[in-house]
């Protein structure tokens, strides 16, 4: 494990699985009315379970496979590098993803598959579980939505105000090194437009008239 490894890494990574599983139910769904139009017929809707049991059902299993992976190493990760975390400040990109919410969102459509492909009284420890998890996940990633929420909004302002007062103002156009070089002729510029350089001073400093 990489001693350094930052925050985000070690949350961020719980998203793609998720995303990935969440994205590849969608071929599960009927694109048309007339697909589900179609499905009322016995023979149709025997052949769309059947493909979707053979084909559909394992690569949902892989998928939901790699989310656990990701959440525990996301886990053991979170309380290995736990100390460091806590000594660092609040930052903003925290508030701008929910992936334990994305991980929630895999196992309720992963549940949904199983429901729907699968006979009911199958897996029924597996199912229980399954749901008891997915609970869990909801409540604990819906307390970190409100409380990194609450936190961002607490900082904000101290983001937004920002202290100026010390800060070096550039210098002016007709006082940079680089017009220094070219008006003494240092900078061997054997084009040097000796009209053009007033005028784009004149220009410039007319702007920033019209700007202040």
């Amino acid at each position: 494990m990489n001693k350094k490894i930052s925050v985000p890494v070690c949350w961020t990574q719980l998203s793609g699985p998720a995303v990935a599983l969440y994205g590849f139910t969608l071929f599960s769904q009927p694109g048309t009315r007339a697909d589900d139009n179609a499905l009322f017929i016995p023979e149709n809707e025997e052949h769309y379970y059947r493909i979707h049991r053979q084909y559909y059902m394992p690569i949902l299993h892989v998928l939901f496979v790699l989310c656990m992976i990701s959440m525990v190493s996301s886990m053991y990760l979170l309380i290995s590098r736990y100390k460091s975390f806590r000594q660092k400040e609040f930052s903003p990109h925290l508030s701008f993803c929910a992936p334990l919410v994305s991980h929630t969102n895999a196992l309720q459509v992963y549940r949904s598959s199983l429901d729907a492909f699968t006979s009911p009284t199958s897996g029924i420890i597996f199912k229980l579980l399954l749901y008891r998890y997915w609970v869990f996940s909801l409540i604990c990633g819906t307390l970190l939505v409100f409380v990194t929420t609450w936190k961002f909004c607490v900082h904000l302002p101290n983001w937004c105000h920002l202290n100026v007062e010390n800060d070096e103002l550039p210098p002016e156009p007709e006082h940079t090194l680089v017009t220094k070089l070219l008006q003494d002729g240092s900078a061997g510029d054997s084009m040097k437009q000796i009209l053009l350089v007033p005028l784009c001073f004149k220009l410039m400093n007319l702007e920033r008239w019209f700007v202040c």
